[in-house]
Formats: C-alpha cells, sequence, structure tokens
C-alpha cells in the first residue's frame, strides 16, 4: 500500500519502453530503445523536480484477489507527497498518424487504473498524469478525460535544436 510508506527505487521497466516502440510500429532496436529510455529518464526528472516527494519506478499494483487478479499495472513512476498520490504513465508519439489510437487507447485504459485503485489509494488524492512526449503538436483538447486522468503534452525538441512551446 502507499500509504504504508513503501520507499524504493528501481530501472526503467525495459519491457514497457518496448511497448511504446511497438504502439509506434518501429524497429526494436538498441537505437530506438535507448532513444525513448532517455525521454523517459528526462520526463521523470522534471516531474520529480514539479511534483517534489518520493519517486518510484517499476512498482507492480495488482487488482482483485490473490488467487483471481483482474490485472495489474505499471505506472512508470509514482510521487506520493504530503496531500497527493501520482501515477506517471509516459507515451512517446513517434508516428503523428498512430497518435489519436495510442492517445484513446491509454486514456481508456487508465481510466479503468484509477476507478480501481482509486479507494485504496483514496480518491481525493490520487491522480493519474499521462504524458505524451512528442515532436507534433498534439489537440488534447479533442480528449475526453475520465475523473483523476490528467494528460500533459511534453514536446520534444525538433531538428532544428530549438525547443518547441511547452
Amino acid at each position: 500500500s502507499p500509504k504504508d510508506g513503501l520507499k524504493a527505487t528501481f530501472d526503467i521497466d525495459k519491457k514497457k519502453i518496448e511497448e511504446n516502440i511497438k504502439e509506434n510500429r518501429e524497429e526494436t532496436n538498441a537505437e530506438n530503445y535507448i532513444n525513448y529510455r532517455n525521454i523517459e529518464i528526462e520526463i521523470l526528472k522534471e516531474m520529480n523536480r514539479r511534483y517534489g516527494g518520493n519517486m518510484n519506478k517499476e512498482i507492480h499494483f495488482v487488482y482483485g484477489r490473490p488467487e483471481r487478479v483482474e490485472f495489474s499495472y505499471t505506472p512508470d513512476a509514482t510521487i506520493r507527497t504530503e496531500k497527493e498520490f501520482y501515477f506517471f504513465e509516459i507515451k512517446y508519439i513517434s508516428n503523428l498518424n498512430l497518435s489519436e489510437q495510442i492517445i484513446n487507447n491509454t486514456i481508456d485504459y487508465l481510466g479503468k487504473v484509477h476507478k480501481a485503485f482509486k479507494h485504496a489509494v483514496g480518491d481525493s488524492d490520487f491522480r493519474i498524469k499521462l504524458i505524451l512526449a512528442s515532436k507534433f503538436d498534439i489537440d488534447l483538447s479533442k480528449y475526453k478525460l475520465p475523473t483523476g486522468i490528467d494528460v500533459e503534452l511534453y514536446e520534444l525538441w525538433t531538428k532544428t535544436g530549438k525547443q518547441k512551446n511547452s
């Protein structure tokens, strides 16, 4: 339970990075893996700086009874502050044509995750932050977000070396 004061830091989940690469229909190779991993590290550093608190990675949350697990979820990171508890989910959008599918699928899944875990964490202080990392401008206003889910665009560096609006 996150309220028990569990404190641990682990490496970034390799499987989740590979899933991001496959969602964008890119080749799963060392170069892509390193690029996605570095983006995730950069974003998690920024989120930790922004929100403070204790950040943990690779913590597995299981919903259901031990003999009958309904599903499990591993956020990219969690942060516990004095007042809030956050799950962070990072999705890299490298293929604009797949962005709507990736975003909608993720929002649907995170809605189920929030609904399942909000009672264990405390509904009023539990948020899931979906961070979309992309070089593209993505109109976030067209996505309907379930209660407890926030989405933000983390704009990556362009080829010119200048950062887009963030």
